[in-house]
Parts: C-alpha cells; structure tokens; sequence
C-alpha cells in the first residue's frame, strides 16, 4: 500500500534565504526530473538518476550539479536517502524563491530520510494563521459579558451603494478623525513620504480613490494565483466584510485625504499589499506559513521599511515565520502585529514572536457614536490614568511583548467599492503604529537612508519608543511604551 504523503514547509536553520536550500533539495529535485526526462527508470533513486543525468543551466547541458555532489560527501546519509525515496515519495509543490523555504510533500520515511541526510535544514509542518477571531478566545484574564466579541463586524454596504461616511448601527453617522481624537496634533514633519509599508493581508483594493496614489506593488505569492493578484480575497458574499480587512488597514496607513474619511496616519507612504489568502467563494479559509514566509521575503526584496501583520495564529511559536521576522529584522525591516482579540487573553502569534512588533487596541470615550455594538467594548477598569478618556478595548489581548498600544475601537477606514466603514480590534491598531513607524522614517532620512540591517531596525524602533506618550494603564503590558506618536 502506498504511504501517504503530508504537506511540510522546507526550510534552512538560520534565516530565510540560505544555499542550503538549493543544495539539498532543487539540484536533487531537478536531478530527477531530468532523469524522467532521459527516459531512466522511475522510482529508481536520486543518486543514480544524478548519476546518469546532466544538469543544465544557462549555458546549456553541464557535468553533475557540484552542490549535489558536496552534498552526497557531507552527508553519508544521503546515500540511504537516495535509495529510499522514489517519485512516489517526494513532491516539490511550490518554491517561489530559489534560495528560501519549498513547500514539499513526503512520506514519512522520505521525511526522516531527508532530515538525516540535511541537519542544515527544518522540515517544519503546515500551519494556519487567521484574521482575529470573530469569537472570544477560550483562555481569559477577565470573565466576560455576555455582549463580549473581540472585533467589530457589520454586513457590507448595499451592493453599489457608494458612501463618503461610515455608518454604525441605526444609520448612525460620524466621520471622526482617529488620529485627532487620541493626539490633538501630530508632530510637525514629513508624513511618510519615501517610506514603502508592506501590507500582508487579504489583499488591498487600490482602485479605492483613498488608495490608488498609495499603490506600489500589489502580490499574490500563492501557489498556482496570478502573482499579480493582490486584489481583496473572493470569500463570497458572506465574508465581503472580512475580505476587506487588508483595505481597511491600508487605509488606516496611507489614506489620501480628500477621499470622504479620514487620511492614513502617513499619506504620504507607499503601500505594498501581498494577499496571502485563498479565494474561498464558500467563506474565510486561513492562510498558511509557507505564504506569510514568502510574503515577508518579497517585502524585503521590494524595498519594503515596515511590514504590517494583522493576524494572528494559536500557539504558533515556531513554524518558520519566527525566522522570516527575524530575518526582516536583520535587513532593516520593522515587522508589527496585533497583539490578538482574546479579552485579555496572551499575546497572540506572529506578534509574539521577538524582534516583532505587538500592540494593543485603545478607544476613547465619545469618539463614536452611543450604539451598544460599541458601547459594549468600552473599560471602566482598564483606564489611562493620565487621561481617563482612553481605555483598553476590552476584547485586547496583552502582556509582556506588547510595545506599544493605538486607537483600536470604532475605527473609520477604506472598504472596498469606494467606500467607508468602520471596524474595531488590535488589527486596526497595527496599522496605526505602521504609519507611525513611516512618519518617524521619512522625518529621519538619515536612518532612512542608511543601510537595512538590525542597526537601522533597532534605530527606527528607538526613534518610536522616544516618541510614545505613556498612557498609565493599569499593567504595563496592556500598553507597553505607551501611545505610539
């Protein structure tokens, strides 16, 4: 009988992007199908395919891949491995850079073999990550209320109805600024202007007249999508509203003002969107490592200075997005996340992850209008103690890798159709420090200027936390440095 094969995420030990990769697994691979290609025998091993087959490259049909051949030297292993696996058990499905993480599928025996024959290398499972929760987290500080739900959704407009305002319940409408309720002004300065924001999301509708002079590179890194394809995700018309979650947080970054709502936090930014969800015409479906990896490395080589990540995975410690942060870190680039929508629950994954950015949401007493879908969020507990207008959001997750915390609650942004609408958790908080981040780089071109590397990151970081207004919330990690400003 044959034995099942499971998806894993093949990936190199230090960083993203290593040789190692191309090493143990493209010249084999190639080696192979080469060796189907000059009509070898199949399910025969990779060494006597290789053995027998020549590699090619730009220049034409070339002696055995030198790279295989350390290989096979430095790993005894490999010998066995040759012999165990055939084409039955090893499937390259999706590698979108030659020298960074493969999506494969192996056996188990093929997997054991693999990771024998290339300790350089993690063979790490597929795992899922979500925009928040639409129901409150089983793990809590606080008991809840029976109206507690950690993010604010609305069904969609009217389909063609066009709005320059958002609405709440009962048609209510306001147009509040969310920057100007939490800080009277922002510093004097440069608003974003040279700084590129990548947001990694469920896509962004840049056709949107608040977004179309934000655009700059527009991604969709799934297997089999048209990488060009960084429109908001099809999740039908039951989750029109999630699916314009990447909008909303876009706008909250680099709104154009004069649109009908309020500008982003830096309007002058270049926007990056990379969508890492499937179309699902049947509802929301998660998005897997193996993209957010990739995301983040197309961010880095697209000359992205901030990353926004407003989702969140349970538990997710170590499944190679850890790395692809760290390895943002590394070259420059500041990746921030929601700290997650549990009521209070722990900091939520990638947010938690060091060298990652985590915030909690705010709101602010009448900055929106009396309707109980907002009233219900409000703290009588979790208050600042230098202005008792602002509060926790009660559906904030926190602790101690929060860094920052933003406006979070009843927030006004971009909706797909040349529209407005509101939206409430730490996911639109994010976005807020994002813009934040852009506004103190383009205010400072002599770090924006200077070389990406962990030094420039660390710099940028400095520049914010010297910035932050400290909020006096009752626990420190409910606000970390304070309001980012």
């Amino acid at each position: 009988m044959r034995e099942r094969r499971t998806r894993y995420v093949v990936m190199p030990r230090s960083g993203v992007v290593s040789d190692t990769i191309q090493a143990a697994l493209i010249e084999p691979v190639r080696a192979g199908v080469l060796a189907q290609a000059s009509g070898l025998p199949q399910g025969g091993s990779l060494r006597a395919a290789v053995s027998a087959a020549s590699l090619f490259d730009e220049d034409g049909p070339q002696p055995v891949g030198a790279a295989f051949e350390a290989m096979v030297e430095a790993a005894p292993a490999m010998d066995q491995l040759a012999d165990a696996i055939g084409d039955e058990d090893y499937r390259v499905l999706s590698q979108k850079f030659d020298d960074g993480p493969a999506m494969v599928s192996l056996t188990s025996t093929a997997r054991l073999g693999f990771e024998a024959a290339n300790p350089g290398v993690r063979v790490l499972p597929v795992t899922r990550y979500a925009l928040p929760d639409t129901e409150a987290k089983a793990r809590r500080r606080r008991k809840p209320s029976p109206d507690d739900a950690p993010e604010t959704t609305v069904a969609a407009a009217p389909a063609g109805k066009v709005t320059q305002s958002a609405q709440g319940a009962g048609g209510v409408v306001w147009t509040t600024d969310f920057k100007s309720a939490f800080l009277p002004s922002l510093a004097a300065g440069a608003l974003g202007a040279g700084v590129n924001v990548a947001v990694i999301d469920t896509g962004v509708d840049f056709s949107h007249p608040a977004l179309a002079g934000a655009r700059l590179v527009s991604r969709c890194l799934l297997a089999d999508a048209n990488p060009t394809e960084g429109r908001p995700v099809n999740w039908g018309a039951a989750g029109v509203t999630r699916a314009a979650h990447g909008t909303h947080v876009a706008g909250i970054i680099a709104a154009r003002p004069g649109q009908g709502g309020p500008e982003g936090v830096a309007p002058a930014a270049n926007l990056c969107s990379y969508r890492i969800f499937p179309d699902n015409p049947g509802g929301e479906k998660g998005a897997e490592n193996i993209d957010i990896i990739n995301s983040i490395i197309a961010a880095i080589r697209d000359g992205c200075h901030v990353i926004n990540l407003s989702i969140e995975g349970a538990k997710l410690r170590e499944d190679g997005v850890r790395s692809a942060i760290t390895e943002a870190w590394n070259k420059g680039v500041i990746c921030v996340a929601a700290a997650g929508n549990g009521f209070g629950g722990p900091v939520s994954y990638p947010a938690a992850h060091p060298n990652c950015v985590a915030v909690t949401a705010l709101g602010k007493l009448d900055a929106y209008p009396k309707q109980p879908e907002f009233l219900k969020y409000e703290s009588a507990t979790e208050v600042s103690a230098s202005d008792p207008s602002i509060y926790l959001a009660s559906f904030s997750n926190y602790g101690p890798q929060v860094q920052f915390a933003a406006p979070g609650h009843a927030i006004i942004s971009t909706f797909p159709g040349n529209q407005w609408w509101f939206d409430s958790g730490t996911s639109m908080a994010a976005p807020y420090v994002a813009g934040m981040l852009a506004r103190v780089l383009s205010n400072t071109p002599q770090v924006l200027n200077t070389l990406g590397d962990a030094t420039r990151s660390a710099t940028m970081l400095g520049l914010l936390i010297g910035g932050a207004r400290a909020l006096r919330l009752p626990q420190r990690g409910q606000e970390g440095y304070g309001l980012a400003s």
